[in-house]
């Protein structure tokens, strides 16, 4: 089931033996997570933001990625809607943007430039009427400058709740942490729905430049 739901407009799914092993081996208990965040098992790569006519790094976008025993390094794909039912996903976000702080802080501390670094806010985080104060303190926690601090969140995200969702991103807007949408066009967001929305940054979905027929053909 989970596997039709991440695809638009399927409408079911095979049960086979890749998915068989694939929800056995899921790290799936809070206790599994606490022991990941003890242990220090979450790590954030970097995936660098170019300028093609200068060909500079002008930012980059901060990964997780889950260095487990049994299935090596696990993409959020695989465990994100896992944390988000059992409430955990505020943590693990958090705990990403900590970890995202202290990368910029050594670079800052040792003389290096530091870019723009882009992480993702669950749709689930969004409920919480206190999450842009929880990631302003973990910001200033470090004393970094909050232009260095961008949210993206996908357009899915933003239906919701959508009055609340602006509300929030108001308030990071406010202190000056700028908002990024993930995979425009993929989901239902309309042009005209953007003007409501105060993003800075709008990244359109690959399959825009795939030319893959079946887009036109559904």
């Amino acid at each position: 089931m989970s596997s039709a739901k991440s695809e638009e407009k399927k409408l079911s799914g095979y049960f086979n033996e890749p998915i068989a092993k694939e929800i056995i081996s899921e790290p799936n208990s809070i206790e599994a997570f606490d022991r990941g965040i003890k242990e220090r098992k979450f790590e954030v790569y970097y995936q660098p933001k170019v300028d093609i006519d200068t060909n500079t790094i002008v930012g980059c976008e901060g990964l997780a990625r889950w260095d487990t025993e049994a299935g090596g390094l696990l993409e959020p794909a695989k465990f994100i809607h896992i944390f988000e039912e059992n409430g955990i996903i505020e943590k693990f976000v958090l705990y990403i943007l900590e970890e995202i702080c202290k990368t910029l802080d050594t670079l800052i501390k040792n003389g290096f430039r530091a870019v723009p670094v882009s992480f993702n806010v669950s749709r689930v985080d969004f409920r919480d009427i206190l999450l842009s104060k929880k990631i302003i303190s973990i910001v200033e926690k470090y004393k970094i400058p909050l232009y260095l601090i961008h949210i993206e969140l996908t357009e899915l995200r933003y239906f919701e709740n959508p009055k609340f969702t602006i509300n929030t991103i108001k308030e990071l807007k406010n202190f000056g942490i700028e908002i990024e949408m993930d995979n425009f066009g993929k989901g239902y967001t309309s042009l005209n729905m953007l003007s409501s929305l105060p993003l800075d940054f709008l990244k359109i979905d690959i399959s825009y430049f795939r030319g893959d027929d079946n887009l036109y053909n559904s």
